[in-house]
């Protein structure tokens, strides 16, 4: 028939709408029904291929023989009511799942790593053969199953590779000579899944049978220092010479990686004196490891990465891409973005040209300046001598959105998806935000459609964004709604999203149920504990609101969780800022002058000065309603006030008019 060929291949699929004459050069049966084929198709196939799922497209007709097939796209409308009068229930005891679900349309994929376990299993059938075993079939067989490891690891299949280590050495013979390699490879894997405790186990049980090499020991080192295990990756060094094994340069690289990674730059340093002594010279990896730390730690990260690369060159090591890589990333990180631009030309000094990376750092840079021109400048020179990978895309879309571009980034991400990249959560995001900022409710709303529809489920800090852009939006309601179907659908909140939940309550001008919210912030866990910016935004939304009893009370919260030691809590600018919010002249203007002063007590109990902006405040109200005074014995403890370089011209001013009120009302 038309799909003989599909048929009798192995393996193969047979897909819906397809029309079935023959299976293995035998005719399907015309009688019996759709049950009855389905089951004869069954048993006419290899029982150890592929499962199949049939579905029936629609009644049979008649065709003329010779006539060519066409093909037919089973959908919803033709494909229901084929299968309404079906009951799954009658099916015959032996039909196995995978019949059962040809009734409900699922899709056919064979099991993960069908083709390499099932490869492993015919290799061992035949080392089971006495009269088979060799050399050559035990090196096939020992990297296949060194193959499948990495495989797992890539995966983040710990468990599986637990099973293949428990599985191999069975075989008394199997693994002769080939004990290092083996384990080498399952130690590599266990520290791809994030599970070094079992790598080193791993090795503990080679160790003692003396077939351990270097690599082995390199790999020992890599899984001491993922557990932040220094001294026991030094260690490593000892056992490795006792073994009467020389350490080589990889196992040199990846102590002071574990230096590095342990914070002990010195300890790093020191070991390149150690590196002379086994006469293994420094190579262009040892040195970009010191390089990294340099440009990752510490408040000047160009001036050390500098000094590091001189001292690099002077050792007579030759940079590469990646040494001119991280210079950039040091440069960037201070902000100097003139010295990135100025790697570049030295990496053509030293007849390097820049690569995908490169430049991506440098779009990285000027995206976090907010240049967003010059970051699209270097991706469109990117462009002329590479193919720009999703990292690069991401980076310049999110230079766009940061600095309010967004129909810009939005073409950007059209662009990064014509080319095959899926964009992930944090691309969306970015753009997210730029949509919050500006209150774009329709745009954001489209964006987390669109992240649905590419299958990236839009997280916690997606929908927070969201929420974020309904308020600015002062859709209050929205964000209410947003903020309920996160809780129906169990998403994770945090202190943003409740901080959200509580400026939406604020705004509204229900004080109360916003202050109910941060009392329950006050009882929950770490992650969702009330911060500075949420302390902050309830006194304001709380003077606001003409509520100063409810903004006292969180003023003292605050200040208690402080002195508790909650590290996210703090007052700064912001909080004197949401305190002084409101001027009232008259009556009203009494009583807030009394709220100041309560807030000015109370700060002081709680051995807080306040700020310049506070007195700038208690003075001015003095003088709008007219208590000189008063105003006078503020002043006279100016001194008990911290007013920065910002405050004193507004302090010095209000001082004066003061002053001179007073000069006149006493001659």
């Amino acid at each position: 028939g038309s799909n003989a060929a599909l048929l009798n291949a192995p393996h193969e699929i047979i897909r819906v709408g397809d029309i079935v004459d023959q299976v293995a050069g035998r005719n399907v049966p015309s009688e019996g029904g759709f049950d009855e084929v389905a089951r004869w198709i069954r048993a006419c196939h290899d029982p150890q291929g592929v499962t199949l799922r049939l579905v029936r497209r629609t009644p049979p007709t008649k065709r003329t023989p010779g006539a060519p097939v066409l093909p037919t796209v089973a959908t919803a409308s033709t494909v229901a009511p084929a299968i309404a009068d079906l009951d799954v229930s009658k099916l015959p005891s032996d039909a196995d799942r995978s019949l059962r679900d040809a009734w409900s349309l699922e899709e056919t994929r064979r099991p993960k790593f069908y083709d390499s376990e099932r490869g492993l299993e015919e290799l061992l059938a035949m080392w089971r053969d006495p009269s088979r075993q060799s050399d050559q079939l035990r090196s096939i067989l020992v990297s296949h199953a060194c193959k499948l490891a990495r495989s797992y690891g890539m995966q983040n299949e710990p468990n599986r590779i637990q099973a293949l280590l428990d599985r191999l050495p069975r075989y008394d013979t199997l693994l002769v000579g080939q004990e290092a390699k083996f384990c080498n490879n399952i130690m590599c894997a266990f520290i791809q899944c994030k599970q070094p405790v079992r790598a080193i186990e791993a090795f503990a049980t080679l160790e003692p049978t003396g077939c351990a090499n270097v690599e082995c020991y390199t790999t020992l080192i890599k899984a001491l220092s993922k557990r932040r295990d220094l001294e026991g990756a030094l260690g490593v060094l000892k056992r490795l010479r006792d073994a009467g094994l020389q350490p080589n340069i990889q196992t040199y690289n990846a102590l002071i990686a574990a230096c590095v990674a342990c914070r002990n730059l010195r300890r790093a340093r020191s070991l390149f004196g150690e590196m002379l002594y086994d006469k293994v010279q420094p190579n262009v990896v040892s040195w970009n490891i010191i390089l990294n730390w340099h440009a990752s730690h510490g408040p000047e990260k160009l001036k050390n990465s500098v000094a590091a690369y001189e001292d690099m060159v002077a050792s007579g090591v030759r940079p590469n891409h990646v040494t001119f890589t991280t210079l950039m990333k040091a440069s960037c990180g201070d902000g100097n973005m003139t010295q990135a631009e100025n790697v570049l030309t030295m990496m053509r000094e030293h007849r390097l040209d820049p690569d995908v990376w490169s430049f991506t750092q440098l779009i990285r840079g000027f995206g976090e300046q907010m240049q967003w021109r010059k970051a699209l400048s270097y991706f469109n020179e990117l462009r002329k001598v590479a193919t720009p990978d999703a990292a690069s895309f991401a980076f310049v879309i999110d230079a766009c959105a940061r600095a309010g571009q967004v129909e810009r980034a939005e073409a950007m991400l059209a662009d990064m998806i014509a080319h095959g990249f899926e964009p992930r959560a944090q691309t969306y995001l970015s753009i997210l935000q730029s949509c919050s900022r500006k209150g774009a409710v329709a745009r954001a709303y489209s964006l987390i459609q669109e992240m649905r529809s590419r299958g990236c489920t839009p997280d916690g800090r997606a929908l927070a964004t969201f929420m974020n852009a309904c308020l600015v939006a002062r859709e209050e309601d929205l964000a209410l709604s947003v903020y309920g179907k996160m809780k129906q659908f169990g998403i994770p909140t945090d202190t943003v999203t409740l901080t959200l939940l509580m400026r939406a309550y604020g705004q509204k001008g229900e004080t109360d149920k916003a202050f109910g919210v941060l009392r329950s912030m006050r009882r929950r866990d770490a992650s969702r504990k009330p911060s500075t910016v949420t302390y902050n935004e309830f006194i304001l939304f709380a003077v606001q609101n003409g509520r100063p009893s409810l903004a006292l009370s969180a003023l003292r919260m605050m200040l208690r969780d402080r002195k508790a030691g909650n590290t996210k809590v703090g007052v700064d600018r912001n909080t004197f800022a949401a305190l002084t919010s409101t001027c009232l002249i008259g009556e009203r203007g009494y009583r807030h002058l009394h709220f100041l002063m309560d807030a000015m007590r109370t700060l002081r109990e709680h051995d807080v000065r306040p700020n310049g902006q506070l007195y700038a405040a208690l003075l001015f109200t003095c003088l709008q309603i007219n208590e000189e005074d008063l105003g006078g014995l503020i002043v006279a403890e100016q001194g008990k006030f911290s007013v920065a370089p910002r405050d004193r011209a507004r302090v010095r001013d209000l001082e004066f008019r003061l002053g001179r009120k007073l000069s006149v009302e006493r001659p």
